[in-house]
């Protein structure tokens, strides 16, 4: 969400609120590569952006296209153990009206399965935390510099029991819509 700033010279109070700009055009170009090699199994996408804001109450600064890249590594290790690490972050961005500065996050997951049925798993979100949304604006005659730190860093632990194969189900689908076929 965006945020619309009022300074209040009697007061020399300055009011932010939650609000939508005026209107946000874009496009966007993505590439996935999976890849497999022996006990290594990578998943990498990244998609170039373009975006733009436009509102009659901000200050416009252009736009230049920006980068969100992903990255997964999985590998599998000896012993029923796997363990993987992913990548993920956003290039510095200008969007019309908003300057954000990029960031770069590192999570990582350790599993192990113990027979055909267990599996215990821990998985820790933003490693070093680097999730920090730093983002410039001036509306309403206000400069601004926001900074907000998600509080998504967390570690996870499971265990997970497997009952065993899902059976095949006996459900048929049937079609209800007389119309169905009425367009070729």
């Amino acid at each position: 969400a965006n945020h619309s700033i009022v300074f209040d010279s009697v007061n020399w109070q300055v009011v932010l609120s939650p609000e939508n700009f005026d209107r946000e055009t874009g496009f966007n170009i993505s590439l996935t590569s999976p890849l497999n090699y022996k006990f290594w199994t990578i998943t990498n996408f990244v998609m170039l952006s373009f975006s733009e804001i436009k509102d009659p109450r901000a200050e416009a600064i252009g736009a230049k296209p920006f980068i969100y890249f992903y990255t997964d590594h999985r590998f599998r290790l000896p012993q029923n153990i796997n363990w993987g690490i992913s990548c993920w972050g956003l290039s510095d961005q200008e969007i019309g009206v908003l300057k954000r500065k990029g960031y770069i996050v590192l999570n990582t997951t350790l599993s192990k399965t113990f027979g055909n049925k267990w599996t215990a798993a821990i998985a820790v979100n933003d490693l070093f935390r680097q999730l920090q949304v730093v983002e410039t604006y001036r509306f309403n005659q206000v400069d601004t510099q926001s900074n907000f730190t998600p509080d998504n860093r967390n570690i996870a632990v499971s265990l997970r029991y497997a009952f065993g194969k899902i059976s095949k189900s006996s459900y048929q689908n049937k079609d209800i819509d007389e119309q169905l076929d009425r367009m070729r």
